[in-house]
């Protein structure tokens, strides 16, 4: 099934909305299923190195634990950086941004996990939804250790789990 994920998303706080009255600090997870989005890669980096000729496009989000989805960036050659979140999601801007912290990046290109803390922002206040994570060496946030970004062009698949 092809949704919007402005529509999906909608419908999902609308629904929660309905039952509670949701301030900008609560926190809602995902439904739980495979989330998949057209549209293309902006930035990839690694340390100081531009990595954006190595996506592959294609991007989703796992969402088995919803409290705790992964996303996930393919690279080119079957790899991809995952994305681990450690938190359900902080809503702002009228639940048009939502930020989830993250506790590491597996990088399947290199076979190995990284413990960094960062985030996954789904930002959805253009008509083009961005989504970056971005992880930092420390907690400054001056030196980034991975970055991805992805332009969506709206359309989403989505694949409910049991």
């Amino acid at each position: 099934m092809k949704i919007k994920l402005r529509t999906l998303l909608f419908i999902y706080l609308v629904t929660i909305g309905a039952a509670i009255a949701a301030s900008e600090s609560e926190r809602l997870p995902l439904s739980k299923g495979m989330y998949r989005m057209a549209g293309s890669c902006t930035k990839m980096n690694h340390l100081s190195f531009e990595e954006t000729s190595n996506c592959a496009n294609r991007f989703g989000i796992n969402a088995t634990d919803p409290a705790h989805p992964q996303f996930i960036f393919s690279t080119n050659g079957g790899g991809a950086w995952i994305f681990v979140t450690s938190e359900p999601a902080f809503l702002t801007e009228g639940g048009k941004v939502a930020t989830y912290p993250v506790s590491s990046v597996l990088d399947l290109t290199v076979k190995a996990a990284f413990n960094y803390k960062g985030e996954c922002v789904l930002d959805m206040k253009t008509p083009d939804t961005i989504i970056t994570c971005t992880l930092w060496k420390d907690d400054s946030r001056v030196k980034v250790m991975w970055e991805a970004q992805y332009k969506g062009t709206g359309v989403w698949q989505f694949s409910k789990l049991n």
